[in-house]
């Protein structure tokens, strides 16, 4: 206990420094949580404006977010634009490339139209030149036949002369023989003469008989019949008994000219035969000529008509070329070759297709200018009101970035760079 009360002085100025030091504090902490208060009251408003700021750079950030999203639009736009109108120059150049082609082969227009014509009389002309050749050939088939014909009948002229030569020479020799006979017999027959010949002949059988009846001769009496023959007339009888010698020798001239005249009379004969069967081959012949004749007149008569078909034919080619010419003519055509037809309907087709590409490229690229006239005025409404509201949002984001440095302002002068909440 005396030890506490030797050291109460001690500790009541100890707790006398502690009351003071108490006092100290809590005046300290009385003026601490003035400036508590004061700093709270700070940092309230410092945090109002920290608020501020930071909302006014959340829409100063959305705003620079708009605006380059709508810069990000209008460089789109833009080079969408310039895309567009790239494609409306170069379609504008190839429009002007097709109405160039379009002018200068106007006349193709009317391909369209008239080609199916065209191509019908190009056929037309086709038909007629195969026509040609066939009538050509045929004539020319004919002239063969015409001249094979021509020298048949000539030869068969030829025949026909040396038939009439022979048959001429057989009428001279039978007529030179009728003559001969004519001239040897006189104006009596050869039966004449034979009868004659006959008759010597008996009679000279009857005077050998007679030379042989001498006796019965001088018994015979005028107005008595004869034993012999019943006359009653006896010549022989009173003398007059011819000589043999004689008759013998009429009987030899008569058997020589009986000779003579049948030797003529057989050659009349073979020669007649011979007149008689070149007569008939001269006939025959004759008779082929005038088929050759007939042949060779009915050939000539082809050859002229074909001849005919073939001018005709002709004519009726030059009249089709003629008018294809002239339908032609508008195209640039002036000369075709006969042989070259489908060369010209392929040209025409190939030239009616170009046109018709050509038209059919020009509505195309027509239609595309439109439509990329109206793409262009799009994106120029577009860029416009793009440009519109980005000058608003700039305008926008200038007033933010204004307000802004305001604050950060007054926030610097109330607080300068401190952390409120640190400090708090």
């Amino acid at each position: 206990l005396a030890d506490s009360q030797a050291l109460l002085p001690d500790q009541e100025k100890i707790l006398g420094l502690k009351e003071t030091d108490f006092n100290k504090a809590q005046d300290a902490l009385i003026n601490v949580k003035k400036e508590q208060k004061r700093e709270f009251a700070t940092i309230q408003k410092v945090r109002a404006l920290d608020l501020q700021i930071s909302q006014n750079k959340a829409l100063l950030k959305t705003a620079g977010s708009e605006c380059r999203k709508i810069e990000t639009q209008v460089l789109k736009k833009t080079q969408q634009r310039q895309k567009a109108e790239a494609s409306q120059k170069a379609a504008s150049k190839e429009l002007s490339k097709t109405d160039k082609y379009l002018s200068s082969n106007a006349r193709d227009a009317v391909l369209v139209t008239e080609l199916t014509g065209i191509n019908e009389q190009i056929k037309n002309l086709q038909m007629s030149m195969t026509h040609i050749l066939a009538v050509d050939s045929q004539a020319a088939e004919l002239r063969k036949i015409f001249a094979t014909d021509t020298a048949r009948h000539k030869k068969q002229m030829a025949v026909c002369y040396k038939f009439e030569e022979k048959h001429d020479a057989g009428k001279k020799v039978v007529l030179q023989t009728g003559r001969a006979i004519a001239k040897l017999l006189g104006d009596r027959l050869l039966p004449d003469y034979r009868t004659e010949h006959d008759g010597l002949l008996r009679e000279m059988a009857y005077l050998r008989k007679i030379a042989s009846l001498e006796e019965e001769r001088e018994k015979l009496e005028d107005g008595k019949s004869c034993p012999l023959c019943g006359a009653l007339h006896h010549p022989f009888a009173q003398g007059n008994v011819p000589q043999t010698d004689e008759i013998e020798e009429r009987i030899n001239k008569l058997f020589s000219l009986i000779q003579k005249a049948e030797k003529l009379e057989n050659d009349l004969k073979e020669c007649e035969s011979k007149e008689k069967a070149a007569g008939l081959a001269l006939a025959a012949a004759e008779k082929q000529l005038v088929q050759a004749l007939h042949r060779k007149n009915e050939s000539r008569a082809n050859v002229l008509r074909s001849e005919k078909d073939l001018q005709a034919a002709l004519q009726k080619f030059v009249e089709l070329k003629d008018k294809i010419l002239t339908n032609l003519e508008p195209f640039g055509i002036k000369e075709i070759q006969d042989t070259g037809l489908d060369s010209v309907s392929k040209l025409l087709g190939t030239r009616q297709k170009n046109w018709q590409d050509h038209q059919k490229k020009k509505t195309e690229v027509e239609k595309d200018l439109s439509e990329l006239t109206a793409k262009i005025k799009s994106h120029d409404a577009i860029l416009t009101a793009l440009d519109e509201s980005l000058r608003e949002k700039q305008a926008l984001l200038k007033v933010h970035q204004k307000d802004l440095e305001i604050l950060e302002q007054d926030r610097k002068k109330l607080y300068g760079r401190k952390n409120p909440d640190k400090e708090e």
